[in-house]
């Protein structure tokens, strides 16, 4: 299209300026995926969405923690958007995510543990895991082939693999994740993740985390999932079935293991004694 229409265009304002060529047409929406796209078209077709972009995308970070950031072969900065550039030998596997090019799972997690502070890029390293986009394995081969040392991010991703195991990847939601790294830095012998009790009669009962010779249960409540009357009344039910089959049962909320981290840890231990001692 000639220059002269689109400033007319411009001029009359069907269309507004997004980036330096690229336009949106007046009174469509200017959310953040469609500034994403403004930003990836500016940048051309060999660039890719990276760093918190790419954990947003991923569902590992929310939309309020996402800032528009690209990985850029060239280019000058725009307002409004991060742009890495990228070295001649760094080739980093992509994927389409929404219809975007998007840097693969293990490259968006070193990257979000160079930006991040240690326990967010933990918390998204978790939900990773959870959504199966990784394992612990296949970072720790993308590390020992791309993590070279000081490359940004290299160390901090290593130590966050470092305090993690299988048990990790087997936990359910953030909460669980949480609880799990808190008895972790307790010093508490780790438990059997989602444990099942078979139950003579109806379906087995499953357990968040179990010790099962010591026959004592944790159950990590978060209101998503146990919230309401029906659950309300069925997880009582639960309980009280557990109760007779001689198992002992803490529950625990997301304001008893982030607000209240002590008192939890020395209750499992509390528990774990009492119940060995017997």
């Amino acid at each position: 299209m000639p220059g002269h229409a689109i400033q007319r265009r411009l001029r009359r304002g069907d269309w507004l300026r997004a980036q330096p060529g690229v336009y949106r047409l007046r009174g469509a929406s200017a959310s953040w995926r469609s500034r994403l796209a403004a930003a990836c078209l500016w940048a051309g077709p060999r660039s890719f969405v990276s760093h918190r972009a790419a954990g947003h995308l991923y569902g590992l970070l929310s939309e309020e923690e996402a800032t528009i950031e690209l990985a850029v072969w060239s280019g000058e900065a725009r307002p409004g958007v991060i742009a890495h550039r990228l070295q001649p030998t760094d080739r980093p596997p992509l994927r389409e995510v929404a219809g975007f090019q998007v840097a693969s799972p293990e490259r968006t997690l070193l990257d979000l543990a160079a930006t991040l502070v240690p326990s967010r890029a933990g918390r998204a390293l978790d939900e990773a895991l959870r959504r199966g986009l990784t394992t612990l394995a296949k970072l720790r081969a993308y590390l020992r082939e791309h993590g070279r040392r000081g490359r940004d991010g290299t160390a901090a991703l290593r130590m966050l693999l470092a305090v993690r195991d299988e048990l990790d990847a087997r936990a359910e939601s953030e909460l669980e994740s949480r609880l799990l790294a808190l008895m972790r830095r307790a010093g508490l012998p780790p438990p059997a993740l989602q444990h099942e009790i078979r139950t003579r009669r109806g379906p087995p009962i499953r357990l968040d985390f179990a010790y099962p010779d010591l026959k004592i249960g944790i159950e990590a409540h978060g209101y998503r999932w146990h919230g309401g009357q029906q659950r309300w009344q069925r997880d009582i039910r639960r309980e009280n079935h557990l109760k007779r089959m001689g198992w002992t049962v803490l529950v625990y909320t997301w304001d008893d293991v982030v607000g209240d981290p002590a008192r939890v840890s020395a209750e499992v231990r509390d528990v774990l004694v009492a119940r060995a001692a017997a």
